[in-house]
């Protein structure tokens, strides 16, 4: 699976998410397109995985070095910015990843799905300063869901040739301050 997964990076990285093409990724990947359907009955489910690599490594990172800052706000910036770096910093294949996440189908709406919860976790915690197994509750749930929402879209945009990385942040950051300012803070 490992050699389909980077096949199919490698085409994105090259071509966006129209230069992955189920047959090619086969090919590169020296697996029979039979074996890949197996696995990923679409580009973009397969793409969506690559997705969640990405979220595996910001969580290690975020896990290594948290958010910083002395208030939320802060703390909230440092988590957007290393996000849209992440995301912009192979920009085809940020491209082609955001894509592939707006596509709501099927098992490829679950991986999305699956990839905007632990994105939103991790954002909890940069909210909170710190990590609680307990979960968010439903005013910080509020303000991680508005937040990723509006980061979302800017990236969105952003992949479709709208705007640039700074907008991802700018667009994000004005929503959190606007958020954060009337929350008192929200814990520090």
């Amino acid at each position: 699976m490992r050699r389909i997964v980077d096949a199919a990076i490698d085409l994105a990285e090259r071509g966006g998410f129209e230069g992955v093409r189920l047959r090619d990724v086969a090919e590169r990947s020296g697996v029979a397109l039979g074996t890949l359907y197996r696995y990923f009955p679409s580009k973009e489910e397969l793409l969506l995985f690559a997705f969640a690599e990405m979220i595996d490594g910001l969580e290690a990172a975020m896990d290594e070095r948290p958010a910083a800052g002395a208030s939320a706000l802060e703390r909230v910036r440092e988590f957007f910015e290393r996000t849209t770096r992440g995301l912009v910093q192979r920009p085809q294949l940020g491209r082609a990843v955001m894509r592939a996440s707006a596509t709501g189908l099927g098992d490829a709406a679950v991986r999305s799905e699956t990839a905007r919860a632990r994105v939103q976790g991790m954002l909890v915690d940069a909210l909170r300063g710190r990590h609680d197994p307990a979960g968010p509750d439903e005013h910080e749930r509020a303000v991680a869901e508005t937040l990723l929402a509006v980061w979302y879209a800017a990236a969105l945009s952003w992949s479709a040739g709208v705007g640039g990385r700074d907008e991802i942040s700018g667009k994000t950051l004005r929503a959190a301050g606007l958020l954060l300012a009337s929350d008192g803070g929200l814990h520090g």
